[in-house]
């Protein structure tokens, strides 16, 4: 089995330690001749590492790095099985390769994009072979984030899901199968939660530190603010472009200004540099009160996200779940924190909010569907 991977930048990197240790071909192509030599010295950097760890001998460890390409030349994925892109999260860009790609990789080869923020439909809108192209998104770091996202939509055929499937248990991942309406679920969650932040932010005394601590001491691994950050400037601006929807436009509009502006006017800077820049920085630590009062916000918005996409059974809520923990760090699924607050409890501070600003995250769903579809 041949696996090319494009793109030699963070997520490139993520993906190439996910196959070093398997047998299979790797190509790891990148755009930048004069970047090449680094590449390949991480890579030996790499299973040096792995050597060391797992008792390979040198023989070994030589012979997988004779077994790996570093290219710049895009030709050198024929003959691939699979070709996982990582290039940079542009749309034109991503377009761009995978249909100069098509031209020679053979009409087997599985087309996979690691994109964390543009619609699949867009990026193989001009595919000749639909069936053939989905989305697999790891996250960052791989070292203590193990799931994937498969995304697919309808034109994907079973015999490419599958194969894709074999590819990520090989890897020794985890994955969750995400069909057409919920591609990219992980990142569109993020998003939400984002949103918010901010708005919340902007109606508070606390710093984006004190928001932070809230939700990290009670509700997930990092902050939102600090997912944020770590994110980058570009994909969250990708995210404001292509996951919005018009019925709930007022409630992205706070936090699509702001990231519109760090975008086009202060570069790749963090949150709080921002708010410092434009006069919004807040240093208050806030009471137990509102500590508590924030933290219920966010897990009443959780509960009722989930509630309203597990109305659908394409979705595997265990899996989904197991997900949620791995990728996000929360610990708690919605059907705990549901009957440790309470229903009215949930459907008061939606109502609340719905009132401040109607849209569909805070219109409050079925939760008769925790009683219908029980996790397993």
């Amino acid at each position: 089995m041949k696996i090319s991977i494009f793109g030699w930048g963070k997520m490139g990197k993520e993906l190439l330690d996910v196959f070093l240790e398997s047998d299979a071909q790797l190509a790891w192509i990148g755009r930048n001749p004069k970047a090449e030599q680094e590449a390949r010295r991480y890579a030996e950097k790499r299973l040096k590492r792995i050597k060391k760890t797992k008792g390979w001998t040198e023989e070994k460890k030589q012979q997988r790095l004779n077994e790996i390409l570093v290219s710049a030349d895009r030709k050198d994925a024929e003959g691939s099985d699979f070709v996982i892109e990582t290039i940079t999260e542009d749309l034109s860009a991503k377009q761009e390769l995978f249909q100069s790609l098509e031209d020679y990789v053979d009409p087997e080869c599985i087309l996979l994009t690691n994109t964390s923020s543009i619609p699949l439909e867009r990026i193989f809108e001009k595919a000749k072979q639909p069936q053939r192209c989905a989305g697999l998104h790891a996250f960052y770091p791989g070292s203590l984030i193990r799931t994937v996202e498969i995304n697919y939509s309808d034109s994907v055929s079973r015999q490419c899901l599958r194969k894709i499937k074999e590819l990520v248990e090989q890897s020794g991942r985890n994955y969750v199968l995400l069909p057409e309406p919920f591609n990219l679920l992980f990142s569109k969650l993020i998003f939400v939660l984002m949103n918010e932040a901010f708005r919340i932010y902007e109606c508070c005394s606390l710093s984006t530190e004190a928001i932070d601590s809230i939700l990290k001491e009670n509700f997930m691994m990092l902050g939102i603010f600090e997912i944020l950050n770590t994110t980058g400037n570009l994909i969250v601006y990708n995210c404001v472009k292509y996951f919005e929807e018009e019925e709930n436009e007022a409630f992205y509009h706070g936090f699509k200004s702001a990231v519109a502006d760090i975008h086009e006017n202060y570069g790749d800077c963090t949150f709080e540099q921002y708010c410092r820049d434009t006069g919004r920085q807040k240093s208050e630590r806030g009471s137990a009160a509102e500590h508590k009062e924030i933290l219920e916000r966010f897990e009443a918005l959780y509960v009722n996200y989930m509630t309203q996409i597990f109305q659908d059974d394409r979705l595997d809520i265990r899996q989904t779940l197991d997900a949620c923990r791995d990728i996000l760090g929360i610990a708690r699924n919605p059907e705990e924190i549901l009957r440790e607050m309470g229903e009215e409890r949930i459907k008061e501070i939606l109502s609340r909010n719905y009132e401040a600003l109607p849209c569909s995250f805070y219109r409050a769903g079925d939760y008769r569907i925790w009683n219908r579809r029980k996790i397993n």
